[in-house]
Formats: structure tokens, sequence, C-alpha cells
């Protein structure tokens, strides 16, 4: 969807497919692993937290080369609450509910959601080929749903 004129690789391309692929090994272990049990959402969010955090840490042991202002600790809190905390919190209530595939596809529509909020609050126009890849997103949750059933 984000696609100008060519398209080389980079290493943020990696860096989602490798995050997209954590996350799926992720929802898939944590349903097998609290499949009926006692467990309290908010408890295993906080746990699973804190052990990304520890890991980031581990790898991050060198100074910040940028100055870190109030606005910045500021969108970092914001990020950190709503699109991490809040979202882990609500997709481990909702895995219990239903199937880590049934996740995944719901997950995979953000972009699709990224898209729709960026030309109706922000104006932007997509081209040609990201009206193309979001039909490629759709289609891909259509089929997913359909091989899941």
């Amino acid at each position: 969807m984000t696609l100008k004129e060519s398209y080389v690789y980079n290493l943020g391309d990696f860096l989602i497919l490798g995050a997209a692929l954590f996350r799926a090994v992720q929802m898939t272990i944590t349903k097998k692993l609290t499949e009926g049990k006692e467990i309290e959402p908010g408890a295993l969010t906080t746990i699973q937290l804190v052990a990304v955090g520890a890991g980031l840490i581990s790898f991050v042991q060198q100074p910040v080369p940028v100055e870190l202002t109030p606005t910045f600790w500021l969108i970092t809190g914001y990020l950190a609450i709503f699109a991490t905390i809040f979202a882990f919190y609500v997709q481990l209530i909702m895995i219990r509910k239903t199937s880590p595939s049934r996740v995944a596809l719901l997950l995979s529509s953000e972009p699709l959601f990224a898209a729709m909020f960026s030309v109706l609050l922000m104006g932007e126009h997509l081209s040609f080929s990201s009206i193309i890849g979001g039909i490629c997103i759709i289609v891909g949750m259509l089929l997913g749903k359909r091989l899941q059933s």
C-alpha cells in the first residue's frame, strides 16, 4: 500500500515481516498455554510486557543519539499505553473467545484502517497501487477466513 514508483526491500520490511511472525507465534502459544486456565489478562499482559521490555533494554545498552524532549515522552507514553498495553490486554481477552487465526485475520486489517484514517483525517490521496494493495489485503483476509471455516 505504500509503493510509490518502484520497490526496494529495506530493513523495515524485514522487521515488519519478523514482527508479524513473532505476533503469530505469540498468539498461538498464548492460546495453547492459557486454554482452560483461569489467568487474569491484566497480569499476563504485564508479564509479557515486562519480558519484552527487559529484552529490549538488554539490546539497547548504548547512549541515545538524540535529545529526548517532553513531546517525545508524551508521544511514547501514549503509544505505550494505547498501542501496546491496551492492545495486548484486549487481545488476551479476545483470544480466549475465538481462535488465534481469527485474531490474526482481524489484526491484518490494521493497514486498511490506517489508510482509511489517513484519507479521512489527513486528506491524503491513495495511488492506484495503494488501492490494489488494499484490495490484496482484503482478499487475503477473506481467503484466510474462508480457509479457517
